[in-house]
């Protein structure tokens, strides 16, 4: 399990609210791409649909062509948000137990104080055979970025800070799905990579997603971030990866018991063989 550091709710909350969020295109367009990939293969309707995370809006418009919902976000200024949109920062969701037969949580898992307590919540939001997709960042994602930090803390500081919050892995994602009632938990790993001209067009897209200073600040601290320090980052990180940052997405889904028959198939029963997906 990764060590659990202190996030500050208040801190992620000043970065999120009442200002606007906005995700890169590629982001948005590449987490609706395998959102509808995903719901294709499970070849079910769904009559009520729960949506939390950013106000992604193409996300949400898909979703809304699925069946009825509720949209709960976790930021945004109010110009970016609908009139049915709930705007909600708390950690507790106001939901109606078994009221859904789907949850879409997007970016939202890996920013809370107990992910645990979130998923018994999104179970508990399901209906008997619900679904549950979600996805949210890996533990390997920025280790680039990590890795400059580091060796510039060492070069100025003779030793290292706890910088960012430590990512969950696949492994501990499934196992606290499992611990929490979902069956046949699955949790696969999609890893992106993205470059930079620059340290400060990074950090410019983690403000523009609200991702940005979750972790409580040391009172003894005074920046933990000075000029020097930003220096050495970035001359580390362009020389050693070439502005490349990593992202992975793990991309859970799991499902609530129910009366749904789960069949394993018999070979030749496949719609589509994996020599021909793979060619």
């Amino acid at each position: 399990m990764a060590p659990r550091v202190a996030i500050s709710l208040e801190r992620r909350q000043a970065n999120r609210q009442v200002r606007t969020i906005k995700y890169p295109a590629e982001f948005e367009g590449y987490f609706l791409e395998e959102l509808q990939a995903r719901l294709l293969l499970v070849k079910k309707s769904f009559s009520k649909i729960l949506y939390h995370g950013p106000p992604l809006k193409r996300i949400i418009q898909y979703l809304d062509g699925l069946g009825k919902g509720d949209v709960f976000v976790n930021g945004g200024h109010e110009s970016q948000l609908l009139a049915s949109w709930q705007a909600h920062y708390g950690e507790a969701l106001p939901i109606k137990q078994r009221s859904y037969d789907l949850v879409v949580s997007m970016m939202h898992m890996h920013a809370v104080l107990e992910p645990e307590v979130l998923m018994l919540q999104y179970h508990a939001a399901l209906r008997p055979d619900g679904l549950f997709l979600a996805a949210i960042p890996g533990d390997n994602t920025l280790n680039e970025i990590k890795d400059a930090a580091l060796l510039a803390d060492i070069t100025l500081f003779n030793g290292a800070k706890i910088r960012m919050a430590p990512f969950l892995n696949a492994a501990e994602m499934a196992q606290i799905m499992q611990q929490h009632g979902f069956i046949l938990p699955v949790v696969d790993v999609d890893r992106k990579k993205i470059n930079y001209p620059n340290l400060n067009s990074f950090w410019q897209d983690l403000k523009d997603m609200g991702e940005q200073g979750f972790l409580k600040k040391n009172r003894y601290d005074t920046g933990l971030l000075p000029s020097k320090f930003k220096e050495i980052m970035e001359q580390q990180w362009l020389e050693k990866y070439q502005g490349d940052v990593s992202v992975d997405m793990l991309w859970m889904q799991g499902w609530t018991s129910g009366n749904m028959p789960i069949k394993q198939l018999r070979p030749g029963q496949g719609e589509r063989s994996l020599k021909k997906i793979f060619e």
